[in-house]
């Protein structure tokens, strides 16, 4: 983890967030920020796993994996080199 990323950092950037939205947080964010920080995000937030939604919709895989089935990778063309260190992500407004 960089420097940046801190306890403290962390709940700043969290100030006024009520849901906290992930894929397979349970299984890997969570833990690992406990484990790291010190943080139990499951108090003080309401948190949401998109993984389980996409189970539940037969969608399985790695996050790359259900962008590809949902068609979103195709949707997404991603500009480099802007300003030699910065990537923009363009997101076609059909989706």
């Amino acid at each position: 983890m960089g420097e940046e990323i801190t306890r403290a950092n962390l709940l700043e950037a969290l100030q006024g967030v009520g849901v906290i939205y992930t894929y397979n947080g349970s299984g890997f964010d969570l833990p690992f920020i406990r484990t790291s920080l010190g943080v139990d995000l499951t108090e003080g937030f309401k948190h949401h796993d998109l993984m389980l939604d996409c189970w539940k919709n037969n969608l399985y895989g790695g996050f790359k994996a259900v962008e590809v089935q949902l068609g979103i990778l195709d949707s997404i063309r991603r500009i480099e080199d802007i300003d030699e260190s910065e990537e923009l992500i363009i997101i076609d407004d059909r989706i």
